[in-house]
């Protein structure tokens, strides 16, 4: 890793948890993307438009769909995670496996605690790619406000956000 600058966030873990949930919806299930799932990919990517620009925010829109459409044919470099909230998308994330680490391209979600849900997924994918928790990304500046609530994360010399093995297992609680 490059030089970075360490900053220190007072929020806990807790303090996450309980956030992802202050709308009391807590159902988001997170899973990997798949053929059947391109129908509702493609209304998750108008309602993220309408959703975010009511809110005074950009959308990814469309891009998830193509995508997602990639995604199924490249193989294993990337991979994509959908939340759902019962037959509704309620966010959607694009992650990379390279030798430098484990890389959230994008995220993006439409509230009830799904981008909250699939940050935590990417932590979990992580170790699961033995990665060890470790995450990486470079937020757009709309998000970084939701990004800082996630302790522990240094912000490199090239504006990569980095969440280390030790930040990523304090945000999940120790599991």
């Amino acid at each position: 890793m490059s030089s970075a600058t360490v900053v220190e966030v007072g929020a806990t873990a807790e303090a996450v948890a309980t956030a992802a949930c202050a709308d009391g919806d807590c159902t988001n299930e997170i899973s990997t993307l798949t053929q059947a799932d391109l129908s509702a990919v493609q209304r998750f990517a108008q309602e993220a438009v309408e959703i975010n620009s009511a809110r005074g925010m950009e959308s990814f829109g469309s891009t998830w769909e193509w995508l997602s459409r990639s995604m199924l044919q490249l193989g294993n470099q990337s991979k994509m995670f959908i939340a759902r909230a019962g037959e509704r998308i309620t966010g959607m994330m694009q992650v990379k496996y390279t030798a430098e680490g484990y890389e959230i391209v994008q995220l993006e979600g439409l509230g009830q605690g799904a981008g909250t849900a699939l940050f935590r997924q990417a932590i979990q994918d992580s170790i699961a790619q033995g990665y060890g928790g470790s995450v990486s990304l470079l937020p757009v500046e709309q998000a970084i406000g939701f990004y800082s609530q996630f302790p522990g994360y240094q912000i490199l010399s090239d504006g990569t956000w980095f969440w280390s093995a030790e930040a990523a297992q304090a945000i999940l609680g120790g599991h």
